[in-house]
């Protein structure tokens, strides 16, 4: 088990008043609440609304497995594409997974293909939305790609390094 949510990267680190109960290494969204800007586990199921985690609030002595409750203060770290996070999983993740935002502060895989369907052929005189027609685009939003295997660090919690997109 790592000690530190933020393993390597140049992203933005603030801090805020929690909404809810949360842990270090979660997926978290901002949301106002009687004017005051406070976090919450990203809701955002199957895509991505912001690439912000939870951190170990150091300075208190707290680790990467201690809770935050409904109105504590939280350090949380904004990544940029290429920061590695040792990130909150679903216990199936595995090496190589698209991630994206499981609905409720975790990362899970996606295993969609980027289109699927059929499209017209390419001839004089065929535009975009012709070529386009009868394809789906799936899996957009993923938000990491596993560097690890889920790792179990107690009862129902995993944990994987992930590199954000």
């Amino acid at each position: 088990m790592k000690n530190t949510i933020v393993v390597k990267g140049k992203g933005i680190k603030s801090e805020f008043l929690c909404k809810e109960d949360i842990y270090p290494g979660m997926l978290v969204e901002l949301t106002a609440e009687n004017g005051v800007i406070k976090l919450q586990k990203n809701t955002n199921a199957n895509n991505l609304k912001e690439t912000c985690f939870v951190t170990e609030y150091e300075a208190f002595g707290k680790t990467i497995l201690d809770k935050a409750a409904d109105g504590d203060t939280v350090h949380v770290y904004f990544a940029n594409a290429g920061d590695v996070i040792y990130a909150r999983v679903d216990s199936n993740v595995a090496v190589g997974d698209k991630l994206v935002s499981n609905g409720s502060g975790l990362l899970k895989k996606v295993n969609v293909a980027n289109a699927v369907g059929t499209s017209t052929a390419i001839t004089n005189g065929t535009t975009c939305e012709d070529v386009a027609n009868g394809l789906t685009i799936n899996g957009y939003g993923v938000t990491a790609i596993a560097l690890d295997n889920a790792e179990k660090v107690e009862s129902g919690v995993y944990f994987a390094r992930v590199i954000i997109l």
